[in-house]
């Protein structure tokens, strides 16, 4: 139902205007089919409704079953926008994993220059803190050559406005 277009708006209106058993028993349904929904045109609109929540339990069964393929995710034109929901919406411990996934990818200049995952890092530098922050920037400043390519223009001007 998610994965069409009516379907997708029915379900966002049905978790608004229900509540109790109703509301969780659609909630775990979205979040047990969570990742084939995050790739889907209409689906990741469900997966980032409930995203916006911020429900501890919904959140950390997410974190757990996008674990490992953020990257992936990162690289598609809709469940990009689900990883960018993920570094709004988590916790630290949450963002962190993502940012420890992105940054452990060998060409990470890549990630840099994708036309999707730009704005993920985009999304990691605008959401986080601290030593996550500042890992992010560390693997971003040795690829400062790219600060002109039309995908690094935004990640560059986030990371040396600050200096």
């Amino acid at each position: 139902m998610a994965m069409h277009q009516h379907g997708c708006c029915l379900l966002q209106r049905c978790l608004e205007h229900s509540g109790g058993a109703h509301r969780v028993n659609i909630t775990m349904q979205i979040v047990d089919h969570a990742f084939s929904l995050a790739l889907d045109p209409f689906g990741n609109y469900a997966i980032q409704y409930v995203l916006k929540k911020r429900s501890p339990i919904v959140n950390s069964r997410l974190v757990s079953q996008f674990s490992g393929y953020y990257i992936t995710l990162s690289m598609q034109k809709f469940s990009s926008n689900v990883v960018e929901k993920c570094l709004e919406c988590f916790e630290e411990e949450g963002q962190a994993g993502i940012v420890q996934e992105l940054l452990s990818v060998p060409r990470f200049e890549e990630l840099l220059q994708d036309q999707y995952a730009n704005y993920v890092i985009k999304a990691a530098l605008n959401h986080t803190q601290g030593y996550l922050r500042a890992e992010l920037e560390a693997a971003i400043l040795p690829h400062i050559a790219l600060r002109n390519h039309p995908h690094c223009k935004r990640i560059f001007s986030i990371v040396l406005g600050k200096h």
